[in-house]
């Protein structure tokens, strides 16, 4: 496969996983109000990734959580997809502007030592940095720095979508 589709595959899986986690969550959303059953496979995947607690304002939660996922998706096709194999520092990376017109630059690492679950992760984080901006808060247990960290954001998707979580780590597991 050439490299650009590596990436077309990699933005496929992206958006199927985020219409599978809005879906999820817009089928939770209709219990809204309600005490949400912890059981839940979506409750679940937003108490582990967002770290948000079935209290009065875990509704809130789920509400900010979709939005950032719904506007990940409005980026579709919005973002040039570049790939350049002289990048190789990291797998991919927005820049620093922020202008989704300058694109996602897909370094040699997404190409060479990312597998496809990888891939879509790091394509899905990459596209979160629109939305949210440029930090990163991976060590947090904060609900608030969570919604506000590509990362977080991404490992919900596909925790809900999929059932996965980790996917660019050798410890990855699946829920």
């Amino acid at each position: 496969m050439s490299d650009f589709d590596v990436i077309t595959a990699a933005d496929t899986a992206r958006q199927s996983a985020l219409d599978a986690a809005i879906t999820a969550i817009q089928t939770l959303q209709q219990a809204s109000g309600e005490v949400p059953d912890a059981n839940d496979p979506t409750v679940q995947a937003l108490i582990r990734q967002l770290f948000t607690p079935l209290d009065s304002n875990f509704w809130s939660t789920v509400e900010q959580a979709l939005i950032a996922i719904e506007s990940n998706k409005s980026f579709t096709g919005s973002a040039p997809l570049v790939p350049d194999r002289s990048v190789t520092d990291d797998f991919a990376h927005v820049d620093p502007s922020l202008d989704p017109n300058l694109g996602i630059i897909f370094g040699e690492p997404f190409f060479e030592d990312a597998d496809e679950t990888c891939q879509r992760e790091v394509i899905t984080h990459e596209y979160f940095h629109f939305v949210v901006g440029a930090q990163h808060h991976y060590g947090t247990t904060s609900t608030l720095e969570a919604l506000a960290c590509p990362h977080h954001l991404t490992e919900l998707v596909f925790d809900i979508a999929l059932g996965e979580v980790n996917g660019c780590d050798d410890g990855s597991a699946c829920f």
